[in-house]
């Protein structure tokens, strides 16, 4: 995580082709811890029956609290103009959202599924772009074209399988503000220059401010003992800060539309760990979605042109 904050302050003076390779990583690495997030939500909610913004609160504020410090530590604490706050702030929002709606899914159909459509907002970004008048490389277009195909054959549904319209509902809303979180980083100049340690600690403040409202009247539970407390410190290090952190460096480095499409392991992730920790089943279709999104991502990698993207 100091890696990616470091070079993304950085990022003006390192070489390109070392920032481009690493930004690479750092799509990979976004997408890989946003996958996590059934490992430490799910217990909380089925195990501990927390409600939905105890569990978001916390792990905000938790994530908060460490990148706090963080930038205490190295010093990297910047000011910001009333402009920026307000883009900052509907990050915030647009972020929280989609952590809300995600984990709103896991209720409706299994956190495997539930994950993996949400891996369509490389898609979504793509059409943002393709509003706002920027075209993704043929390449690319090949790539979400065939992740799209395997995302809807990892979504199908395993024997004995119980789903419900509301899950599919919720997992598309988070994706489509997931999606516009992703282009306003890229595309807005007013926020170009902050680091993406100081835009991630903005953004999840604004989240423990969202929920914490939110969570009135019912208000928010006590931790009820240590393995909830690291439960959901690791909620909000790895899907969260560490996600955060690689996603904004990955899309300002490569741009948005590849950053999302290099995030094919989260979908990938989650369903692992659906089926080898939650026992939520595995079938072929589910087998050949994953061969499809890998093959698909190995594809635009080495195919990408050399020189800088902001699609």
């Amino acid at each position: 995580m100091h890696a990616i904050f470091h070079l993304t302050h950085k990022n003006n003076t390192a070489p390109h082709d070392r920032k481009k390779e690493f930004g690479y990583l750092c799509g990979i690495i976004s997408g890989i811890a946003y996958g996590l997030n059934p490992l430490f939500g799910l217990p909380l909610l089925n195990e501990y029956h927390l409600s939905l913004d105890t569990v978001l609160f916390y792990r905000y504020v938790l994530a908060a609290v460490v990148l706090a410090s963080f930038l205490g530590i190295r010093r990297r604490f910047v000011p910001i103009t009333i402009a920026q706050g307000g883009i900052l702030g509907c990050l915030g929002i647009l972020f929280s959202l989609s952590s809300l709606f995600l984990f709103a899914a896991y209720k409706y159909i299994p956190s495997g599924i539930s994950t993996t459509i949400v891996f369509l907002y490389p898609v979504l970004v793509a059409l943002i772009m393709v509003i706002l008048k920027e075209y993704p490389t043929w390449q690319k277009w090949v790539a979400i074209g065939t992740t799209f195909v395997g995302v809807i054959l990892l979504c199908q549904p395993s024997p004995g399988a119980s789903y419900h319209w509301l899950g599919f509902l919720f997992s598309f809303l988070s994706a489509f503000v997931y999606a516009i979180f992703i282009v306003i980083i890229n595309k807005n100049k007013s926020i170009e220059k902050i680091p993406a340690a100081v835009l991630s600690l903005y953004t999840l403040i604004t989240g423990c401010i969202i929920f914490l409202i939110h969570s009135i009247p019912e208000g928010i539970s006590w931790i009820p003992d240590m393995r909830a407390f690291f439960l959901l410190l690791g909620l909000g290090l790895m899907p969260t800060l560490v996600s955060m952190a690689a996603l904004s460096f990955a899309t300002r480095t490569v741009g948005a539309t590849t950053a999302s499409v290099l995030g094919v392991l989260e979908p990938l992730t989650a369903i692992g760990i659906g089926v080898l920790i939650f026992d939520e089943g595995i079938s072929l279709s589910i087998i050949i979605g994953a061969c499809l999104t890998i093959g698909a991502i190995v594809f635009m990698t080495i195919t990408d042109h050399t020189k800088p993207s902001n699609t």
